[in-house]
């Protein structure tokens, strides 16, 4: 279907983010959020990380939810609460590259 609308000078695939089609070419700015999350698990950790607001509550999270943070690659002691827009960071970085790093060819 993408080779005949290509032919006939229609629209060009418009199944990729923006975020992996800059990841894939190698520029542009790449920020996924946790909107772009599919999974609802996942998503509510990334949301209740984000919205710890003591550093317990972001400890306990963290260690509710180790399990797939330590898959992501994620291991370090959080010493305080400004840390957890890094890790959520990291974790999306990894969920939609790294962890699809074969597949993209990268």
């Amino acid at each position: 279907m993408i080779a005949i609308s290509l032919i006939h000078a229609g629209p060009g695939p418009q199944f990729l983010s923006r975020n992996l089609l800059n990841y894939i070419v190698g520029t542009g700015e790449i920020s996924p959020s946790i909107e772009d999350i599919s999974d609802p698990d996942i998503y509510k950790m990334l949301q209740k990380i984000k919205m710890a607001l003591s550093l317990n509550i972001l400890r306990n999270t963290i260690e509710e939810n180790g399990t797939m943070l330590l898959i992501a690659g994620w291991l370090n002691h959080v010493k305080e609460v400004d840390e957890r827009e890094k890790l959520v960071q990291d974790y999306l970085e990894w969920y939609f590259f790294t962890r699809n790093s074969q597949g993209i060819g990268r």
